[in-house]
């Protein structure tokens, strides 16, 4: 049930995405150039999600302007920050707190899946970026995702998994 979700689907809507919701699928409508969201908070539910912190963070990487991140569930929950900046991103992190000022394009890089929302944030990152990027460990994505690499095919992307 997408509504689950909703704090999400909020998020992405005041990024410039447009959700459809049917009912037995999502879709996300964007032009492709994200803006900026208010600051994202995680919490317990109805909060935030945590695990979708990660892939948010990823997905504004090029957006216009400044998103601000607190985390408050889990310490060190920003390793995946480090990351990202490998490819480009101006993401600044201080203990619970996480500043991310989009950029104008990234560049493919080498990087390391340091857990599975970590991971899906580096394939999120790497398939905005330009070139070829190399996931290391994708253990953690497949241990998540099945066939996450067939799915990204089916939508388009350049993706391939070597196991």
């Amino acid at each position: 049930d997408f509504n689950e979700f909703s704090c999400v689907g909020h998020f992405l809507n005041e990024a410039g995405c447009d959700i459809i919701v049917g009912q037995r699928s999502v879709r996300l409508i964007s032009d492709g150039k994200l803006h900026a969201v208010s600051p994202v908070k995680t919490g317990p539910y109805p909060g935030f999600p945590t695990d979708a912190q990660p892939l948010l963070m990823a997905a504004l990487l090029k957006a216009d302007g400044k998103t601000e991140f607190t985390e408050n569930i889990f310490d060190s929950r920003y390793c995946h920050a480090l990351e990202l900046s490998r490819f480009g991103a101006d993401i600044s992190v201080s203990g619970r707190d996480a500043v991310l000022w989009g950029v104008r394009s990234l560049h493919g890089a080498t990087v390391t899946a340091t857990d599975l929302r970590g991971g899906a944030a580096m394939l999120i990152a790497g398939l905005s970026a330009e070139g070829k990027t190399e996931l290391v460990d994708t253990g953690h994505i497949t241990r998540g995702y099945e066939n996450f690499d067939y799915k990204l095919r089916s939508l388009g992307a350049d993706v391939y998994m070597e196991i």
